[in-house]
């Protein structure tokens, strides 16, 4: 095993440079090791390495964070459910690149055209990975023009299979894509797919209750909130700490029937939910309940967007 996980040390040095020191010192702070906060990135990927050879942590849980930094930061994840009887008619041979354990994972960086990078699946959970480019506007002053940059782009497909909870997590679109001209049609592109792929319809899972939820709870600070009265809208951005602290909200709080929007900083600690570890730092969010949609706003690991998640499921 040793040995196997010293000739695997470049590969695993290559995939930790792709991740951020913010990334890498809280991935090993979830794992209860020391993190060098004060480290550079280069000093914090030789002390992950160095846990390896040491024992402390197992080449197959850093392959797997490998590439769930690059699947779960600063995405745009939209929730879904589907039926569970249809998911669990799903064939397993209906995934190509299937994998059976993670250091086999690959995600193609800027394909030339989208691919899907490899598929997971297992009795109760469904995970794809797709890649692809697309392009922004790049200026070159020296040269006095515009050009264009290829940027890589990293879709992930993730399905519970018992509960039919779905999540589509996508990276921001650039100016130009391989699905049409809108944004919208690389979001609708992929949400096809994984209704051809699950074989079955997916239907946006409402989020509504659970923002009246947060609300009335201490999980968050809530910096801006929208919400619908019977005869318009109300939109609130707190100066402070939280708008729930404004005077104004109390007063225009019992007209709002619907909350539609708003930033909800999730705070440390917090009670989890399936086994789901504490959150160790704030984790900010944006969340559109009309579109069912959460977009996290900085570099976040799988344990924060999981907690995110779970704690929505559970207040909706």
């Amino acid at each position: 095993m040793r040995t196997r996980d010293h000739s695997s040390r470049p590969a695993r040095y290559a995939g930790l440079r792709l991740a951020s020191g913010v990334q890498l010192k809280y991935f090993l702070r979830y794992h209860r090791l020391p993190a060098g906060m004060h480290d550079g990135r280069a000093e914090v990927i030789e002390r992950v390495l160095g846990y390896i050879a040491s024992g402390k942590l197992a080449g197959e849980t850093v392959d797997r964070a490998i590439v769930e930094f690059l699947e779960y930061r600063n995405k745009r994840v939209y929730l879904y459910k589907a039926d569970p009887a249809i998911l669990e008619q799903t064939a397993d041979s209906t995934f190509s690149r299937r994998i059976r354990s993670w250091s086999e994972a690959r995600i193609e960086a800027r394909p030339d055209t989208p691919r899907q990078n490899y598929a997971y699946v297992d009795a109760r959970h469904i995970r794809v990975t797709f890649s692809e480019t697309h392009r922004n506007p790049a200026i070159r002053l020296t040269e006095e023009r515009v050009g264009w940059r290829r940027v890589g782009k990293v879709v992930v497909l993730d399905v519970d299979r018992e509960t039919g909870f779905v999540t589509l997590s996508y990276d921001p679109p650039g100016r130009i894509h391989p699905h049409g001209r809108r944004p919208l049609d690389y979001f609708a592109h992929y949400r096809t797919k994984a209704e051809s792929l699950l074989g079955g319809a997916l239907s946006p899972f409402s989020l509504h209750r659970a923002l009246v939820e947060l609300e009335s709870g201490d999980l968050v600070r809530i910096q801006h909130g929208r919400g619908s009265t019977l005869d318009g809208r109300v939109d609130l951005v707190s100066l402070g700490f939280d708008v729930r602290s404004m005077t104004v909200f109390q007063a225009v709080k019992p007209s709002i029937a619907l909350r539609d929007s708003g930033r909800y900083v999730w705070l440390p600690g917090g009670q989890p939910v399936n086994g789901a570890p504490h959150l160790l730092r704030e984790i900010p969010t944006d969340i559109y309940a009309t579109t069912s949609m959460v977009r996290f706003t900085r570099d976040s690991l799988v344990q924060e967007v999981r907690y995110v998640l779970d704690q929505l499921r559970a207040h909706a």
